[in-house]
């Protein structure tokens, strides 16, 4: 009984130790890639487009209402908006 316990207690030590051991790879891996869409997001609406700063949907409202304001909807804020969007599902 005796060898027993010792060899139950060698494991699960083992398993223990491995299992903390692996565990703070992938997190800060993790926590990495995270950073860094995050980081791409923040960029694009700093530097490329400050008018995707938003969530764009007044802008959209007031486009179907009728009212085309030039500079509120253009294909580089739409597509900075979508890039931004890719960028924030994926750190999620």
């Amino acid at each position: 009984m005796s060898h027993n316990n010792t060899q139950q207690h060698t494991i699960t030590h083992a398993i223990h130790t491995q299992s903390i051991g692996n565990f703070f790879g992938p997190f800060f891996a993790f926590v990495g890639i995270t950073a860094g869409y995050a980081f791409v997001a923040g960029a694009l609406v700093s530097y490329v487009e400050p008018l995707a700063a938003g969530s764009g949907i007044p802008e959209i409202k007031t486009y179907l209402n009728g009212v085309h304001i030039k500079v509120g909807v253009c294909a580089w804020c739409l597509q900075t908006w979508c890039l931004q969007m890719c960028m924030i599902m994926c750190m999620l």
